[in-house]
Formats: C-alpha cells, sequence, structure tokens
C-alpha cells in the first residue's frame, strides 16, 4: 500500500527503518456505516489509522448514545488504550470507513524504542483520555451541573499537558 505515514503527527519523527517496517506490516481494513470499531471494554490488539471515512467516539448512558468525538482521516483510534492497557475508546464508525491497521506488538515495540514516538504520545493529551478524564468527572460529581458532552467539549478546549522535570512539584 502506497501510504505516507510521515503525515500522521506520531509518526513523522521516526526513522526510515521504521517507516519500513510499518509499511511491512500493515493491513487495510473496511468497516460500514454503523459498525462497532472498539467496545468500551475492549483493549485492541490493532491500530488503526483512518484513510477515508469518519468514526465516532461514543458515550452510553442510561438513557441514549451521545456522540462525543468524530475522527476523520489520518486520526489514530485503539493507541490510547493500547498504551494505557486500559479501554477507553468505544468508537464506531458514522460512514463507510477505511483504515490502515498495525499490530499491538510493533506498536508496543516503538513504544519501547523510539523516543520520538514515545515523546509524540508523552507530550500531548489525545482525545480518549479527554473522554476518560470526562467520563470519571462526571460519575464522581452526581450533582454535575453538565453533560459528558459539555465537560469533554470544556476540557478539550482548555486543558494543556505540563510535563513535570525531576524534582518539579505542581
Amino acid at each position: 500500500m502506497d501510504f505516507n505515514l510521515r503525515s500522521i503527527k506520531a509518526f513523522e519523527n521516526i526513522s526510515e527503518d521504521a517507516v519500513k517496517r510499518l509499511k511491512d506490516n500493515i493491513e487495510l481494513y473496511k468497516y460500514p456505516v454503523g459498525y462497532p470499531v472498539f467496545g468500551k471494554d475492549l483493549i485492541p490488539n490493532k491500530i488503526l489509522i483512518i484513510i477515508s471515512g469518519e468514526a465516532r467516539l461514543v458515550h452510553t448512558d442510561t438513557v441514549n448514545l451521545k456522540t462525543i468525538h468524530k475522527f476523520k482521516p489520518l486520526d489514530i483510534l485503539g493507541l490510547t488504550s493500547l498504551l494505557r492497557n486500559q479501554a477507553c475508546e468505544p468508537i464506531s464508525a458514522s460512514s463507510e470507513l477505511t483504515v490502515i491497521a498495525i499490530d499491538e506488538k510493533i506498536i508496543l515495540d516503538f513504544d519501547k524504542s523510539d523516543s520520538n514516538f514515545q515523546n509524540y504520545f508523552d507530550l500531548n493529551l489525545h482525545i480518549a483520555e479527554i473522554y476518560d478524564i470526562s467520563n470519571k468527572l462526571l460519575t464522581k460529581s452526581p450533582l454535575c451541573k453538565y453533560n459528558i458532552k459539555e465537560i469533554f467539549d470544556i476540557l478539550s478546549s482548555n486543558v494543556t499537558l505540563k510535563t513535570l522535570k525531576d524534582g518539579e512539584k505542581i
């Protein structure tokens, strides 16, 4: 498959050997509209990069299903759950969806061995993490006047990540 992996921020600074290894091991998947790509309780064994179509991060409460965020081409799905070893990405296809899939072993190896790849994920807050924080805030605050989507929107537009140096305190 001819696809520019460097067009994806997480991979723009990895080595040429890493790019070749990725290209040699990607698969192409297609999902129909509405198909559940990842469940809320599933840690994926592959990460997915959207080539065409859209997917949505969904939240189910006691009454209904809400779209929290829409993913578009070049967005990565499943990576936060994989790296955290905790399912946190309930995602379904909101249109016909074409993705490339990369096996977890390769991604976990990059996370251990490639400092550029590590830095990208260590220094950036990701959609699934903001969703997880939003969900925890809502669960722990039963009198909260906001719904999950409103909490997510507030956090995603106002939260920044600060990396502390050794010995530094907040």
